[in-house]
């Protein structure tokens, strides 16, 4: 495609971009109707969990080629780098390129812009950063003409790799999408636009295959969960670890996300609530794991107003949960990665006033942290409203700190649910899948 189809895609790229809130209204009104019927057939689903994926099958013959990744926020930053490596531990040759974070370069892809380091979210900061990714939108469209990849793949992200898988189908290019949007949550009508942007649908959790297939997708395959992966446990800090867990009292984790405005909205009540802990538990030490370098000085500036001794590190949130006795967090991957640490939590995630009052209607699941979606009870209590319930917060954690039947019953919940997720080969499964759409090593036809 030319400069000029280029211009005029990115034109109605933009266009639909500002007219999405006619169908996106249109589907939410219809969703207060039929969300009853949703939550029966998305609780349906939560409860049919296919077994464990089998083994990934060995490499096929070289491939070679060119692969663009698309990948968004530090948690798919992470898992776009663990399949990358991956595809290049099996097929050395491919060249590999596009949109991600550190990870993904040092894994061994050509870093063309740093979007691990542009997360956003909320309306207010998408319009601020829309000419950013407007601009993003129209160098992807170059590199597809350009370059033109023998494969796309994306890592969740569903504002931006939408558009983007779109984008490549219309050119021919296959699309691998390896974590599927969570959808199910809140919005089951974009199924279908999904299952008609991704050639091929790599879903992380156990339910997710049947979700697609009650939807009329019969082709999204479930891969496993990375972050419940053998071969995904990063190695702690040692000397760390060590010190961490030498010091006296325990040790309470606090994880406030990768998102300005997740810890602009959420860090000042999760300070609070450790601060009222720490006030019944003098021998308490609040560690909090900063997400990115350029989160530290808002990091910082809410531990001074706190007036609290918390600890801050840059990144090593694994380690710091090995260290931990519990923790409090921000809903999302991270809740996954206190459960596979084993370590009890309370989550906490600011929603609006008027939020609050829709999430009955709209949410097509009983609870929003995914652990306790899997579990099929609330094993980690969570609060909508964390600057009201700093209170309640606390009292949580209290019980979770010391032996008792509290804390027995949230780590016998959690233990079930690691036993049932834990599996091994999740990236070289989508390796496979990926392979498969690349040309022969040399750039000859396949076998």
């Amino acid at each position: 495609m030319g400069a000029a189809g280029r211009a005029g895609e990115v034109a109605r790229g933009v266009a639909g971009a500002l007219l999405s809130f006619l169908p996106f209204g249109a589907n939410l009104l219809r969703s207060l109707a039929t969300a009853g019927a949703e939550r029966r057939r998305v609780i349906e689903a939560l409860a049919r969990w296919d077994p464990p994926p089998p083994a990934p099958s060995p490499p096929g013959p070289p491939r070679g080629g060119r692969l663009l990744v698309i990948a968004g926020e530090p948690s798919g930053d992470r898992i776009a780098a663990g399949a990358v490596a991956a595809l290049l531990r099996r097929h050395p040759g491919v060249a590999v390129r596009g949109y991600g974070g550190a990870r993904l370069a040092a894994a061994g892809a050509r870093l063309d812009h740093d979007l691990a380091a542009d997360a956003v979210m909320g309306v207010g900061a998408v319009l601020r950063s829309a000419p950013r990714f407007v601009g993003l939108y129209a160098r992807l469209l170059r590199l597809l003409d350009g370059e033109r990849p023998d494969a796309l793949l994306l890592v969740d992200y569903p504002g931006f790799n939408l558009r983007a898988a779109e984008a490549a189908r219309r050119r021919g290019i296959p699309v691998v999408w390896f974590v599927a949007p969570q959808i199910w949550a809140w919005a089951p009508w974009r199924a279908a636009r999904i299952g008609r942007a991704a050639t091929d649908l790599c879903v992380i959790l156990p339910f997710e295959r049947a979700f697609y297939a009650d939807r009329g997708i019969p082709g999204a395959r479930y891969v496993g969960y990375p972050v419940a992966d053998a071969g995904d446990r990063e190695p702690a800090d040692g000397p760390l670890l060590g010190r961490l867990r030498s010091g006296p009292g325990p040790v309470l984790a606090l994880l406030p996300g990768s998102r300005r405005q997740e810890v602009a909205g959420n860090l000042p009540a999760m300070l609070r609530a450790a601060a009222l802990l720490r006030s019944r538990r003098p021998d308490l030490r609040p560690v909090l794991a900063c997400a990115g370098p350029r989160l530290r000085p808002l990091v910082d500036a809410a531990v001074a107003r706190a007036a609290l001794p918390v600890e801050v590190l840059d990144g090593k949130a694994r380690t710091l949960l090995e260290a931990s006795r519990a923790a409090l967090a921000v809903s999302g991957t991270v809740t996954m990665e206190c459960l596979q640490a084993g370590v009890p939590t309370v989550v906490a995630y600011r929603v609006s006033a008027l939020g609050r009052a829709a999430m009955p209607h709209l949410l097509t699941v009983p609870r929003f942290t995914l652990a306790n979606l899997l579990a099929g009870e609330p094993i980690f209590p969570e609060h909508a409203d964390p600057e009201g319930d700093v209170e309640a917060m606390a009292g949580e954690l209290h019980a979770l700190l010391d032996e008792g039947p509290e804390r027995a019953r949230v780590l016998s919940s959690v233990e079930r649910i690691r036993a049932r997720l834990s599996t091994t080969g999740t990236y070289e499964r989508v390796a496979a899948v990926i392979e498969a759409h690349l040309p022969a090593a040399g750039g000859g036809p396949l076998p």
